[in-house]
């Protein structure tokens, strides 16, 4: 299967599943499995995608359309200009907290900043 026609095919599934964000999830996921840039996937879509890949992709769409969160899927969250690892035993950093870390800019010099068991370590990492 060509990655234009699997694209096509996950998108409607994952729009069936009432996800708003079927084509970007699609993509996030094709860019996981095939370890390829966006650009590159894009300029490439009469690829034919190796029986292994699509096997894979077929997997986490299928988890996606259920409801299980990107960043658990692919173990990867971007937060606050950082990759960071997740898995399903933290909370995935949520973009709201990133205010909190502009309130942060706004105080006197803070020399620590304790994270004690909060998940992932996102927030005290990004600060």
């Amino acid at each position: 299967m060509r990655i234009e026609s699997w694209l096509a095919t996950s998108i409607d599934t994952l729009s069936q599943a009432k996800l708003p964000s079927a084509r970007l999830d699609s993509l996030i996921l094709l860019e996981h499995v095939t370890d390829k840039k966006r650009a590159w996937i894009l300029a490439n879509t009469d690829h034919e995608l190796p029986d292994r890949d699509l096997n894979l992709l077929n997997k986490l769409i299928v988890q996606r359309a259920t409801g299980k969160p990107l960043a658990y899927i692919t173990s990867r969250v971007f937060f606050y200009n950082h990759s960071f690892t997740v898995s399903e035993d933290v909370l995935i950093p949520r973009p709201e907290s990133e205010s909190m870390l502009e309130l942060l800019k706004e105080l006197p010099d803070i020399s620590t900043i304790i994270d004690i068991g909060t998940g992932s370590g996102a927030l005290a990492i990004s600060a």
